[in-house]
């Protein structure tokens, strides 16, 4: 079965989730009932057909944007890089300002923005990071684990 053949809604589901990548969103933007939106947006994920042209909306975009997965990788790992090295805080003058009780300068490090980049970037190259509890000194504490499957197997 080709995009001849799916319905307007599932040509319009299929064009609204190219655009955000959200299936309950792009179902209900498509006029399906609200009440099962995620059901339904989960369901229209699988016929090849609506999977086929979601692909081709993308492949689109990536084309004529030219952003590509190795691009994308590229750039976060110079955000995490540039975030994680921090940049030197300056005076109105462009001059360097220091702590007044160890006298070097004042290094500003963004760990927020650095930390998103990390997420994103562990999702791309098929990274998890999951919460473990375990017991520890008669309490429950939180570890994060890394697993290098998305689906958690070891």
């Amino acid at each position: 079965m080709g995009t001849a053949t799916l319905s307007a809604r599932q040509k319009a589901f299929a064009h609204a989730y190219s655009a955000s990548h959200n299936a309950t969103a792009a179902a209900r933007e498509a006029g399906y009932a609200a009440a099962r939106a995620s059901r339904t947006g989960y369901e229209l994920l699988h016929p090849l057909d609506i999977a086929a042209l979601v692909e081709k909306l993308d492949t689109a975009k990536r084309d004529a944007t030219g952003v590509d997965e190795p691009g994308i990788v590229q750039r976060l790992v110079e955000i995490v890089e540039r975030s994680m090295r921090g940049q030197l805080r300056t005076n109105g003058l462009g001059e360097p300002i220091v702590d007044s009780r160890s006298g070097a300068p004042i290094i500003d490090t963004d760990y927020t923005n650095a930390n998103g980049a990390l997420a994103t970037l562990a999702k791309i190259t098929g990274l998890q990071v999951r919460r473990v509890a375990v017991e520890h000194s008669g309490a429950v504490v939180y570890k994060l684990h890394l697993d290098l499957k998305r689906d958690g197997t070891q």
